[in-house]
């Protein structure tokens, strides 16, 4: 009697599963696939030690740019996208705070301890330890998974993506992926011919659907 619901919600969850891949942009999956993909929790910042990188989330943006696309160009977003992006970069700035060696200073400087003991109250942490653990290289900068706060976010990223792509490399998807990275010439190649890689199989999916 329980095995015919359970083989429904079953059902539907594969169902949807494949209708939200079915809808899902080449171009979003191939920069997702190459900043975070193989990472079983892709929502966290950069976890390269010491880059000084504010990266964040699946399609790693930084707060830099964040910053630079809410003040350039404040009409692509909605409320909820400026509150997000906005949110995220303050968390992002106190990462770069807290973040690879400066981390010692927030364990033995008075000072520190006490500054990470506000910040730990703020973002909602019972112990030090937790928030810098948080907001150090690796870390969910204490967003949840789940939470509206990421899925805006998101979808700002997304935005931005978008106006990378058709804006400034003017619908070509290379350039694109050579603008998001920006990094030296070689590095850089490398990136971009990941991204084609991914971009090109997202893409034959996405025909087949």
């Amino acid at each position: 009697m329980h095995l015919i619901p359970i083989f429904i919600i079953v059902f539907f969850v594969y169902w949807a599963c494949n209708l939200e891949e079915a809808k899902a942009d080449p171009f979003l999956q191939a920069i997702q696939q190459v900043e975070t993909g193989g990472l079983v929790n892709p929502h966290i910042r950069t976890r390269v030690f010491g880059s000084g990188s504010s990266a964040y989330g699946k399609y790693q943006l930084t707060r830099t740019l964040a910053l630079d696309y809410l003040n350039r160009y404040p009409s692509l977003f909605t409320d909820e996208h400026r509150e997000a992006l906005s949110e995220v970069a303050e968390r992002q700035h106190v990462a770069l705070k807290v973040g690879g060696s400066d981390r010692i200073k927030f364990i033995t400087d008075q000072f520190y301890i006490r500054l990470a003991r506000t910040w730990s109250s703020r973002y909602g942490f019972e112990k030090p330890e937790e928030f810098l653990d948080a907001f150090d290289y690796g870390g969910s900068l204490g967003i949840k998974k789940n939470s509206k706060l990421l899925k805006h976010y998101y979808s700002a990223v997304e935005v931005i993506l978008q106006h990378t792509l058709t804006v400034r490399a003017r619908d070509q998807p290379h350039k694109a992926a050579a603008i998001w990275y920006g990094g030296d010439k070689f590095n850089t190649y490398i990136y971009v011919k990941k991204f084609l890689k991914y971009y090109e199989k997202f893409n034959e999916a996405s025909k087949s659907n």
